[in-house]
């Protein structure tokens, strides 16, 4: 999945959403949500779920699945 983090951050931005308040909303710590962003690592499905949830979004969206 290498653009899942590219296109976190770009749903993120474009929401205007800031990294801190968007990893509380997520449940995840800024270190976790900056290691995702940058491709270090993958969210869990959970994580993914959360994350997805809060940009209003599908998760297939960020898995480029066309959902």
């Amino acid at each position: 999945m290498p653009n899942l983090g590219k296109l976190i951050v770009h749903e993120r931005m474009r929401r205007g959403i800031g990294p801190e308040p968007f990893a509380d909303a997520c449940g995840i710590s800024r270190q976790t949500l900056y290691r995702i962003e940058t491709g270090e690592c993958e969210p869990s499905l959970p994580s993914l779920r959360k994350i997805a949830r809060v940009l209003h979004v599908s998760p297939g969206k960020l898995l480029d699945l066309g959902a």
